[in-house]
């Protein structure tokens, strides 16, 4: 089924992920249970285990809405320092292409070491990842950060990339019929004897990018 959500450009984490001296004491930004703002004697969820709790009932809404939900309690779990980091990371794994998107933006504002390791690997499977959510009916990809993605021969007709990051990605040869790639970062992408009849390129950043034997008929 398709998703009619879309990843914004960029994320704003928000605040940094400093140190917090007790992550597991309520703040004002705590999830409350049974409501958005504590009544007089009600239970407040606090720490990063409020967090995990917002996520995990978000996800299980089942609404629309609950995609977005989820990306602001992985925001919120930036305030507890490297425990909330290691739960972004982990959201790195979740099977929801817009979740894990969203944590790699997320993620990429925190340069420490064990984050750094994270999104390599993250990196590494990416292609696979897109492929996947492409041949289960997914087309919207606004936004993504596909920078390096290596997809030769691959088949992604009709998808939407307008304002992805597809800065020297390998698409030798592949087929992007009708795509939009309006917006889209293309600078120095390999697209040689790539199929982008119809595509709509309306403000892509073409700058250095590989075009020997595209196809570019009412593009």
């Amino acid at each position: 089924m398709r998703s009619h959500f879309t990843i914004p450009l960029f994320i704003s984490t928000g605040v940094e992920a400093a140190t917090v001296e007790n992550p597991n004491q309520p703040q004002d930004y705590d999830a409350v249970l049974g409501g958005n703002s504590p009544a007089s004697g009600g239970l407040v969820l606090g720490g990063i285990e409020g967090v995990k709790w917002q996520f995990a009932r978000s996800a299980s809404s089942g609404c629309p809405a609950s995609i977005e939900l989820r990306i602001a309690a992985l925001k919120d779990a930036l305030n507890y320092g490297q425990v909330g980091l290691d739960f972004v990371i982990q959201a790195l794994d979740n099977q929801s292409w817009h979740i894990h998107q969203a944590a790699y933006f997320l993620l990429t504002a925190h340069p420490v070491n064990k984050v750094k390791q994270a999104l390599l690997q993250y990196s590494r499977r990416l292609a696979k990842e897109l492929l996947k959510c492409y041949e289960a009916g997914e087309r919207n990809f606004k936004g993504a950060n596909l920078s390096g993605i290596y997809l030769p021969w691959a088949q992604l007709s009709e998808v939407n990339l307008s304002g992805a990051d597809l800065s020297e990605a390998y698409l030798n040869r592949a087929y992007l019929i009708g795509a939009d790639l309006s917006e889209a970062n293309l600078s120095k992408v390999n697209l040689t004897d790539s199929d982008l009849s119809e595509a709509n390129l309306n403000g892509a950043n073409l700058s250095q990018a590989y075009l020997n034997k595209a196809h570019l008929s009412q593009a």
